[in-house]
């Protein structure tokens, strides 16, 4: 008897359950938007034109909006795919995916969003509730193009009409400061409230869509996607604890010591403010006036480093004690890093990297 599989979720447009919330509210912003945006337009003197122009350029947005939800940019498959559960790392190994079963090349990844493999993965997009891949970047772009257009369009005239309506009311309201909109009657007042509300209300989408614009058209100028970008930068970020930072330097220079330098680090001639290391001890030995503190362990410092370093080399940190002072503050020491007399290097066995405490950074 052949085993009846479960169920297997993937989602297959932008309307598959579950909606993200930030779906709904674009979708409610872009729907209700244009109709305070028409009306208050209605006191300009070129007042069939204006609200056409506002009315066409959001159903514009609609319609891609609507695509771009409905589009399916995933690999198709002829199966379904394994139960999934989200999980951290990678499910894509030597150009195959775990879950979907099928060969991808080296610009496809599996959002675990949607359980699907993109080709030319950018990124998810939360407000439309879908993948944004190489077969629908373009649509993408055209959209945030058209966003960033009608919203700037849209604060402009909301800008003029209030000028307009604090230096000459009579071009916007008759004598008994009220205007006929189709069916009914608008105050002044009211008129003035909703275009408040509306200019609020695309100040910060020209603010957001403008931004977006700006960042995607790097992005295509650099020939890179949103998840690579991000990627690098997350790289690039310094990790931060409290009143402490760790930073990542190396000890062992990535160039070609010169030759001097080859002959300093062979021979290692004792120096007064300077620190050599035994390797037979795997303990740092002090030369003159510097005191080293190593605390005793019974097995030997693993010389690898951790996950979580981001640079492909090794580090080193102390704690350095001079007198009584403390020295708080980031500063890499390598085996030939002048010390004052008189300091103390604490060298945790269990770690490479620990941080470098400083009261006067001047002394260092």
């Amino acid at each position: 008897m052949v085993k009846k599989r479960h169920y297997t979720w993937r989602r297959v447009n932008g309307f598959t359950l579950p909606i993200h919330p930030l779906q709904v509210l674009l979708w409610a912003i872009y729907l209700v938007l244009p109709i305070p945006s028409a009306i208050s337009t209605f006191p300009m003197p070129l007042f069939p034109l204006t609200p056409s122009i506002i009315i066409f350029f959001h159903l514009l947005l609609i319609i891609l909006i609507l695509y771009l939800s409905l589009f399916d940019p995933g690999i198709k498959i002829n199966h379904l795919p394994r139960e999934y559960n989200q999980e951290n790392g990678h499910v894509i190994e030597n150009l195959k995916c775990q879950i979907c079963f099928h060969t991808v090349d080296h610009t496809t990844k599996h959002c675990k969003s949607c359980n699907k493999c993109i080709s030319g993965f950018d990124h998810h997009c939360v407000w439309l509730n879908n993948c944004i891949g190489k077969k629908n970047y373009k649509a993408f772009f055209i959209l945030v193009l058209l966003m960033a257009i009608t919203s700037t369009m849209s604060l402009a005239i909301d800008v003029s009409l209030i000028i307009i309506y604090f230096t000459n009311n009579q071009n916007l309201f008759d004598y008994d400061n009220e205007i006929e909109i189709i069916f009914f009657t608008l105050t002044s007042k009211i008129w003035l409230f909703i275009i408040s509300i509306t200019l609020i209300i695309n100040a910060g989408l020209t603010v957001v869509t403008v931004n977006l614009l700006q960042f995607h058209i790097i992005l295509i100028k650099r020939n890179l996607t949103t998840v690579a970008y991000l990627t690098m930068y997350s790289k690039k970020k310094v990790k931060t604890t409290t009143g402490t930072k760790t930073i990542s330097t190396n000890v062992t220079s990535r160039r070609q010591p010169l030759s001097n330098e080859k002959n300093k680090s062979k021979n290692l001639v004792p120096s007064v403010h300077s620190l050599t290391l035994n390797n037979t001890i795997n303990k740092y030995i002090p030369n003159e006036g510097v005191k080293i503190i190593t605390p005793e362990t019974s097995h030997k410092p693993s010389l690898q480093h951790s996950k979580g370093t981001r640079f492909p080399y090794r580090s080193t940190f102390g704690t350095i004690f001079s007198g009584n002072k403390q020295y708080l503050g980031s500063h890499r020491i390598s085996p030939t890093r002048n010390i004052h007399k008189n300091s103390t290097l604490v060298i945790p066995p269990e770690r490479h990297t620990v941080s470098i405490v400083s009261n006067d950074s001047s002394n260092i």
